[in-house]
């Protein structure tokens, strides 16, 4: 039981950050004017950025065991993607703004960085 309440910690924190970045990037992207291999890198530097930062709020990672973390760096971006992709189709459905972010494949990239970093980093 302790297991599945820290991938859910893992999750939750994941899935603040990319809210958050969705949130500012509403502003900034504009589907058509990017190249899509700059656009998934900056998505790739993104996640890895805020990664870093939410090591200054949560240094220690939620999971205790190094087989959990590498466990979670594989199910963690794929629930993060599916959730940013279920975004977007509620938004399109709405009329509203469409941002790459909320899509699997972006969502995806974004929190396998931030995973990754805070895989590595967390004590």
């Amino acid at each position: 039981m302790e297991f599945i309440i820290q991938f859910l910690a893992e999750i939750f924190l994941q899935l603040f950050f990319e809210v958050l970045a969705e949130a500012g990037l509403h502003f900034w992207d504009r589907q058509k004017k990017y190249n899509p291999y700059w656009v998934s890198l900056g998505y790739i530097l993104l996640g890895a950025i805020l990664g870093g930062l939410s090591l200054i709020l949560f240094p220690e990672s939620f999971l205790s065991s190094t087989s959990l973390k590498i466990i979670n760096l594989i199910i963690t971006p794929i629930i993060i993607g599916a959730l940013m992709a279920w975004i977007g189709r509620h938004r399109k459905i709405r009329s509203k703004d469409v941002i790459r972010l909320e899509s699997f494949f972006y969502g995806y990239l974004f929190a396998l960085s931030m995973a990754l970093v805070r895989m590595l980093f967390t004590t």
